[in-house]
């Protein structure tokens, strides 16, 4: 159990997560929609409202940290507070007094007079190159020596950044290390993390530092109500009320932003933000393309407005956050009785963070549902059973929903989205919304080699899930045999590359993952891989593989290349089988299905040899993403890539799989002159034929996007039959008649597998759902709907629409038996001691929304979702949080666990 005082600072810091309040019931909630519906059309990422310290609306990404840009001043400000009560600071001591200089030009004689007051009051008159200075201060910047300091307001950078050595020379404290210990802390705040969340930045302009802040945007509209507050929080003074006052009066005249103090813009006369007047003592701290932090101490108002920086474009500007203010503020339908903050007594200390009550419990066993409540403290579950008098921080109403495990990805793309600098990809939106809370990443035998240094990374930056890692085989290949790699491994090749996979697995990697359809894995052979799932067994590890077929072939396979002998996935299925039985490691056919019409119907001769190795005692399982259409971004290409090599006719070894565009190129004219030869349109016909085959038939390929009107929607056997044509001649019409710089000419999806084999895959105790997906936000382009949809298609379609299995073994096979196959030992179900990774989600609504024509639409009725005890997805509105880790393997074996079909063993 967490100490007191933690539970304490917990429970303010929770205060503002309250949705129910006096404040609330005060605003118009149709006017507040209004303001939400604006923002919606504007680059705003997150809103938080609060009055008399309660939490009015909320919305967008409220969980994520953002670079505060210049609001960072207004940080510092508030921290050189207490320290100028204490006489440590003397706001009229002088750069010279103080021993400040700058790099060349240095500093004059004149420009040492300026006060710490002045460099405060951006009124210096040092107009030297700063860090951080935008375009439009650099433009402004009056040249050396033109006022006299304190003469001239001029807001820049190196008065700021100066401040910032001058605090840390006269306190002997870090910046950071202050702002975490007097101000975050006491605070609670929910989301900053120094290590991640702060940085100094050096350059050759100046040598006093940037200092840039990362905070989410409910942790800084808590520092609003500090300092409404005026300064004190919780019994404690944080901020001097008196330096609250001094800092947020107007010192200069700023124009139609109405005045300037310490650090902060001051409503003067009504005037601060364009569209919108103020009451007097109204003030702002303001950052880089549009965010702000609105005090309206007269109405005892915070408004906090966040801006995603970190993409590329995105900028709110004044008179557009000044029009959703004045919509935030025309919803106040009354006003509050403004009482003093100071006099609110400390809050009980309550037993638990958070308590789910009343909901239908569905804890991942496969055993039938039960009504209890569900108590978390910090990430555990704390107790399972009837909670109806204890308190909690947060009390979550879960009436005529299902509280369940989170849902375990057993294969995702998402490695690279959680390393990217957009807390918003890293946070995974597509992924969170459907219930995912852990993804094994590093799949297909790609990833890095470096296993150490990807989790650190994910790590230090911060991620939105549970991340548990694999090595990729191909990886691994690449590494030892460099270029050479179409061809068999050497027996001391493999022995090296079992060398490299012991390393990674002693640092606690989950397994390894192998891609044997891609490059450089199609060349392996079953020896190499018996190898290395020995090698994986020694750390009772896992063994993922991506077959070397789906079908009848391979999908690098072309008739006019390549010999008809070729393995299948009936093929590949004993070869798994055989690596399991010589080795007993845990296998895994991942994503598994029967693609190409040629090998529809085959599930149930794959069923019944899996079926039969998992009597036998073998460690074998699969899994499956529930859609009957492949490919990530369903923009696949009917013709050969050797059609569009350099030189027409010259083959490639590895096929094109996108459409990607590339304006530079004609591939129309490269398939024209193909056409030309009749022996090579001999080929081509061969070529296509198959691949039409493959992707299910020209009436499952679905046109999606092309330059001839009325075509979308239309399939390729439709689109044929209007030009009374072969399908294989429909396919070159859409190349020379669409689009001539991108492949095929057209967007097409193919739905190449058959709804029968999808669901008999499904209906198996053994087989794990997966997304195969990565990280995508909405403006991306097309992704395969399962990027936003498997898990609730799962048990929308299968187990509640087609009754395929119960809602309970939907959820076993998403949570407890991914957990089993992995060895996670307290993950994947609903019970005491086990990480809070939790789904509440509603049975009547629950359902994926994504489709061919839409794919960014996020599921429904999926309410809560909680990562290691933060929730991230609140009334079905992504928070955007960054709580998720990467987890090592347990050092301790994992418990074996029997093979029963009826799938109930537990971990």
């Amino acid at each position: 159990m967490m100490n007191c005082l933690s539970r304490m600072l917990a429970l303010w810091a929770l205060l503002f997560l309250v949705t129910a309040s006096s404040a609330a019931d005060q605003w118009s909630i149709e006017r507040l929609a209004e303001a939400k519906d604006y923002s919606q059309t504007i680059d705003t990422a997150a809103v938080v409202i609060l009055q008399d310290g309660k939490l009015v609306d909320q919305w967008g990404a409220v969980a994520m940290p953002l670079n505060c840009h210049s609001i960072r001043k207004s940080l510092l400000s508030a921290m050189f507070g207490q320290h100028v009560q204490d006489g440590i600071v003397d706001l009229d001591e002088t750069l010279g007094d103080l021993g400040i200089d700058d790099n060349e030009p240095p500093l004059t004689e004149i420009e040492k007079t300026a006060t710490v007051r002045d460099l405060l009051m951006a009124r210096s008159g040092v107009y030297h190159p700063a860090l951080y200075e935008t375009a439009s201060m650099a433009a402004k910047r009056p040249k050396r020596g033109t006022h006299a300091p304190g003469t001239f307001w001029y807001y820049n950078n190196w008065d700021f950044n100066t401040l910032g050595t001058i605090f840390r020379q006269q306190t002997g404290r870090d910046l950071f290390d202050e702002f975490n210990s007097r101000i975050a802390e006491p605070l609670g705040m929910l989301d900053f993390r120094p290590g991640r969340d702060t940085e100094y930045v050096s350059g050759k302009d100046s040598i006093h530092r940037a200092y840039p802040f990362q905070l989410s945007a409910r942790d800084l509209a808590r520092f609003g109500q500090l300092m409404l507050q005026n300064g004190r929080w919780n019994g404690q003074q944080l901020v001097p009320e008196t330096w609250v006052r001094e800092s947020t009066q107007s010192y200069s005249d700023a124009g139609k932003s109405g005045g300037y103090g310490y650090m902060w813009w001051v409503a003067v006369d009504g005037e601060h933000l364009p569209g919108v007047t103020l009451p007097a003592g109204s003030y702002s701290g303001r950052g880089y393309r549009g965010h702000y932090l609105v005090i309206i101490p007269e109405w005892n108002l915070v408004v906090c407005h966040r801006v995603n920086t970190h993409q590329s474009g995105t900028v709110v500007s004044s008179s557009q956050f000044g029009k959703l203010l004045s919509l935030i503020l025309a919803a106040r339908t009354g006003t509050t009785e403004i009482a003093s903050n100071d006099s609110k007594e400390l809050p009980k200390a309550s037993e638990y963070s958070i308590i789910i009550r009343n909901g239908e419990i569905i804890d991942g066993t496969g055993r039938n549902r039960f009504s209890a409540d569900v108590g978390i403290v910090a990430d555990r579950i704390a107790e399972i059973g009837d909670l109806s008098d204890a308190t909690a921080d947060r009390i979550i109403d879960a009436t005529g929903q299902i509280v369940c495990p989170g849902f375990i990805d057993l294969h995702s793309h998402a490695e690279e989205g959680l390393v990217h600098r957009d807390p918003a990809r890293r946070s995974a939106p597509n992924l969170i919304t459907q219930g995912i809370t852990t993804v094994v990443v590093n799949q297909d035998g790609d990833g890095p080699l470096d296993m150490k240094s990807q989790r650190e990374s994910m790590q230090q930056s911060g991620i939105g899930l549970n991340v548990v890692q694999a090595l990729g085989h191909g990886t691994l290949r690449r590494k030892v045999l460099g270029d050479d790699y179409q061809r068999p491994a050497s027996p001391e090749e493999i022995e090296t590359m079992q060398g490299l996979l012991r390393s990674a697995l002693k640092e606690r990697v989950f397994g390894m993952s192998a891609g044997l359809e891609y490059v450089p894995g199609r060349w392996s052979t079953a020896r190499e891989m018996h190898s290395l799932a020995q090698t994986i067994k020694e750390f009772d590890g896992v063994y993922i593989v991506h077959e070397r077929s789906s079908g009848t072939r391979p999908m690098w396979f072309l008739p006019s290349r390549d010999s008809h002998e070729q393995p299948s996935m009936v093929d590949n299925i004993r070869e798994l089988i055989a690596v399991a039985a010589d080795t007993r490691v845990t296998t895994v056919a991942t994503h598994i299905k029967a693609r190409g019409t040629d090998f529809w119907g085959s599930s149930e001769t794959i069923n019944s040899m899996i079926r039969k190795a998992r009597e036998e005692g073998l460690p074998l399982f699969a899994d499956q993403y529930p859609y009957n259409t492949s490919g990530s971004d369903g923009r696949i290409v009917l013709i050969p890539d050797w059609v569009f090599a350099k030189e027409a006719g010259e083959r490639d070894e590895q096929r094109e799989e996108s459409d990607n565009a590339d304006s530079k190129r004609d591939f129309a004219k490269q398939l024209e002159s193909v056409l030309q030869d009749e022996q090579l349109t001999s080929h081509l016909r061969k070529d296509v034929e198959y691949e039409i085959t493959r992707r299910g038939g020209a009436e499952k390929i679905l046109i999606i996007q092309s330059n001839e009107a009325g075509i979308a929607g239309k399939t390729l056997g439709e689109y044929a039959e209007m030009h009374q044509e072969e399908p294989v001649d429909a396919v070159f019409r859409l190349q020379l008649m669409g689009d001539r710089h991108r492949r095929g000419g057209a967007q097409l999806r193919a739905f190449s597998m058959d709804e029968a084999d999808v669901e008999a895959f499904a209906a198996t105790a053994w087989t794990a759902t997966s997304s195969d997906a990565g990280i995508a936000l909405p403006h991306d382009g097309p992704v395969h709907p399962r990027f936003y949809g498997a898990f609730p298609r799962k048990i929308r379609h299968y187990a509640i629409d087609r009754g395929l299995m119960s809602v309970e073994e939907a959820v076993r096979v998403s949570t407890s038996l991914p957990a089993m196959i992995l060895g996670l030992i307290d993950r994947g179900e609903l019970k005491t001691g086990f990480v809070a990774d939790l789904v509440v989600f509603d049975p009547e609504t629950v359902r994926d929304r994504s489709d061919a024509f839409h794919p960014h639409r996020f599921a429904e009725g999926i309410s809560y979702v909680l990562i290691n005890g933060s929730l991230s997805v609140d009334h079905q509105q992504w928070y955007g949080n960054l709580s998720g880790q990467v987890i090592l393997k347990s050092q301790r074996d994992p418990v074996k666990h029997p093979n029963s079909d009826d799938g109930n063993t537990q971990p």
